[in-house]
This record gives C-alpha cells, structure tokens and sequence, in this order.
C-alpha cells in the first residue's frame, strides 16, 4: 500500500477543506455577478371591485415583463412569485384602460425593466344582476326490472347571478337536468343537484338550488300467477226453480306483472261485479277482471266465464208431490 501518497491527502487537511470552499464561493460570486436578460411573467389580480359590479370581459390575465441586471438578483425576483395589482376602485360599466407602467415593478438596484407585454390591460365591467330560472329534471338509464316509486319532483330552481346583459337573454325555463340512474338500487336513491349540473353561460353562478337534493324510489317488478275468482257482489239470479250448479273461468289463471309491494300478499284476483238475470240453462260470456293496483298489468284483463245451470232438486216433505221437472223442463219456461 502506498502511505506516501495516503500522507498527502491527509496532511494539513483543515487548510485544504477551508481553501476548496474559498474557491467555489469565489466561484459562485462571479457567476452570480454575470449580467444577464430573463423574461418573467406576472399574473393580473383585480382587487377593490364593486359590490355591485362583475367582470365580464379582461385582454390578458398576465403580462411579461423583461429584466436586465446581475443573474442572482433577477432569480431573486422570479422566486418572489410577482403579482401585480389592478385597483377597480370606483370603476363603473363599460371599458377601462390600465396602462402598465415601470413604475408599477418595485425593482432593487441593479436591476433595470428593459419591456413590458403587453403595456396595457383592458377590464370591462358590468352590472351584476339576479335571476331565478326554473329547470325540469329528467330520469334516465332506469335500470332494468325496477318500477319507480312515487313521483320526484318535476323541476327545481335555481337562483344565478352574473353581468346584467347575460341574465337578460336566458330562458326562465332551462334544458332539463338528466339524473342518471344506472346505479340506482332498490329502496330511496339520493341525488345532489351540483351547481355544475346546469348548463349555464360563461361568468353566470349558482347562487341557490331549491331543492338542491332528489329522492328517486325505486321497486323491484316481479311477476306471479294469480287465482281467478268470482266478485263477491256478483248477481246470478235464475229463473224459479233453477239454480247454477258451476261456475268456470277459462283460463282460471292470470300472470300479474308490478312491483312487489303491491304483489306480496296477492293470491287471487277477483272479477268485476257480474249482475245477469233470468238464467234457466248454460251461459257463457266475456267479464273483466278487477284492477288490482294501478302500478300491476295482468294478462289476459279478460277471461271466459262459464255458468251451468240446472233444474233445481226439490227436498222431499210428507204429503207433498216431486217438483215436476221430469218429464219437459221447456214448457214451464216462458217464451
């Protein structure tokens, strides 16, 4: 191993420590005092607004200034993160001019503004107004097999604010807001209307939605057989000495399709009163079913229903003769 050379480095090593740093704070220095042009770009901020006014209109939302001087300061600058402020003090509708001046730019010494781009700002101003506008609200992408529960509401309002001549040319009825229910579930669906949800011109806000959350109710739709019967305030009244000896639906079946609350304790479904008078032999004839439930669709609504009618069996009493239905049933009947 050669210690000779290892002897070197380590010989007065404080002084050689202390001379490299000399010479790279020599060195920075001199780089820092190079001369040098950076072009820096400082963002407009309006400031003192009128309460009662907005802005509708601005040329530039920064402008470049160029700067001549000693590198270190300009990066100094530049790391300031420069802003520079317009005053609307006062200012009413229309157009007004800002002409950007050096003396705008607070610039340490050695540092000179050699141009400014651009050198003058126009802001238009207005009056800010209010409108309330009325805007439906649509459902779509109904999942499928799903039957909406109750009515959500039909519209909303929503209350806006922006420059007087824009308010002025909008609707106070908007296209409708779409409420997309592709992940909707069973049971209640919360939605909240965004003020983004509405669309409306540039530089117009949402002040106030009404209201401003919708409630969507959906049902599953099922679909069972349900048993025909005859109503109970059906009227068949045959002729004297006949009585209905059966009754039959054709079919006695029906599918009922509807959501399942309206479905969940349903077995049977009942015919529309019949009233029919003077039956004295078979009868078939056409009867509606009832409605179950507005919301519930049953197929068939009609069903065939079957009557069978017969002479009537007399009880036998001590001393009293047989009913004579036996022989010719037809000439006890009118004509």
């Amino acid at each position: 191993m050669n210690y000779a050379r290892l002897e070197f480095f380590v010989r007065n090593w404080p002084i050689k420590v202390l001379a490299l740093l000399l010479g790279l704070g020599f060195w920075l220095f001199v780089v820092g005092q190079e001369r040098a042009e950076v072009t820096l770009r400082v963002p407009l901020a309006l400031v003192d607004r009128p309460g009662n006014m907005v802005i509708v209109g601005q040329s530039a939302k920064a402008i470049e200034i160029r700067l001549s001087g000693t590198r270190a300061l300009i990066e100094r600058l530049g790391a300031k993160n420069l802003t520079l402020n317009l005053k609307l003090t006062g200012k009413g509708v229309g157009q007004h001019d800002f002409h950007i001046k050096p003396s705008h730019f607070p610039l340490p010494r050695g540092v000179s503004l050699v141009a400014i781009s651009p050198s003058a700002v126009t802001i238009k101003l207005d009056k800010r107004a209010t409108k309330r506008l009325r805007v439906p609200l649509a459902l779509k992408n109904k999942p499928p097999n799903s039957f909406l529960v109750g009515a959500p509401p039909g519209f909303c309002t929503v209350d806006v604010a922006g420059p007087q001549d824009v308010l002025a040319r909008l609707r106070p009825v908007q296209p409708p807001v779409a409420i997309d229910l592709s992940r909707a579930g069973e049971g209640p669906n919360r939605y909240r209307l965004a003020p983004g949800s509405f669309r409306l011109p540039p530089r117009v806000v949402v002040t106030r939605i009404r209201p401003d959350r919708v409630t969507v109710r959906l049902e599953a739709l099922v679909r069972r057989r349900l048993v025909v019967r005859l109503s109970a305030e059906a009227k068949l009244m045959t002729l004297p000495g006949f009585v209905v000896t059966r009754v039959e639906f054709r079919p006695d079946t029906v599918l009922a399709h509807g959501p399942r609350s309206a479905l969940r304790d349903r077995r049977r479904v009942f015919t529309r009163p019949v009233t029919e008078m003077g039956l004295w032999k078979d009868v078939v004839f056409i009867v509606p079913l009832e409605i179950i439930d507005p919301r519930v669709v049953v197929e068939p609504k009609l069903v065939e229903l079957s009557l069978t009618v017969g002479p009537a069996v007399p009880r036998r009493f001590p001393g009293l003769a047989a009913w004579p239905f036996g022989a010719d049933v037809e000439r006890y009947l009118p004509r």
